[in-house]
């Protein structure tokens, strides 16, 4: 089977990625040195494509439950706004994957890994009531903007990211070719518009923009017209 391919594939093809499999998805592995790429992640700011990761919605008045059945860490103490880490378990007690779940208004956003996607998704279906899950992975992006001026990077990409702490989400409203992002928590904004966090997973400051597949390659642009540099998985 052909690996999958990111919405990004053709700005990594062209920045002459050097690429590798990652859970079934062609991803880059690095764009000509992991050593250059890993010191702008810790000195400013590097942007990664993570649009391999899985990504599940969970709704409903039973999504609670649910979550609370499935996963390890308890979501009740989970309020709108904040993510946590957690396990995700079988039915026999063992792991099946660690993943991220963030609150939002309009319920619950899971993001498993690549190779393990499809197990978490089963393990929810297996004990959901009353709660509605959906595979959003076909319509979604993800960019990551990690290093000590991720925050301005992102910022100069038109995306706000004003006030929010480590592990805070909201929605995004997602940047159209040529246009800003509001970062501003909005009521009733549809989950498709996109998901900002902070979630970071270098060890520096950083955030995961989650936004429609149509509309990540103009925002890569102006992330890295901003700044970042260009960073593959083994960075």
């Amino acid at each position: 089977m052909d690996p999958r391919r990111s919405p990004l594939d053709d700005r990594h093809r062209a920045l002459g990625a050097a690429t590798t499999d990652f859970g079934g998805w062609e991803m880059p592995l690095h764009y000509g040195s992991v050593v250059a790429e890993h010191h702008a992640v810790r000195e400013a700011a590097g942007a990664f494509d993570l649009s391999h990761l899985g990504t599940l919605r969970v709704t409903g008045t039973g999504a609670e439950a649910c979550l609370r059945r499935a996963f390890t860490n308890d979501v009740t103490a989970l309020p709108a706004g904040r993510a946590h880490y957690t396990l995700s378990l079988d039915a026999g007690g063992g792991v099946v994957d660690d993943l991220l779940v963030y609150h939002l208004d309009w319920g619950y956003f899971v993001v498993p890994n690549a190779a393990n996607a499809a197990s978490v998704l089963a393990s929810l279906e297996a004990v959901a009531d009353g709660c509605e899950i959906v595979d959003v992975k076909d319509d979604l992006a993800c960019i990551a903007v990690q290093g000590p001026r991720s925050a301005e990077t992102v910022t100069a990409a038109g995306v706000d990211v004003s006030g929010m702490g480590y592990l805070d989400c909201r929605e995004l409203q997602a940047p159209s070719p040529g246009g800003s992002a509001s970062g501003a928590a909005a009521t009733g904004m549809p989950p498709e518009a996109g998901v900002l966090a902070r979630s970071g997973y270098t060890g520096e400051r950083g955030y995961e923009l989650f936004v429609p597949a149509e509309n990540a390659p103009s925002l890569w642009d102006r992330i890295l017209e901003g700044g970042a540099a260009p960073a593959g998985l083994g960075a």
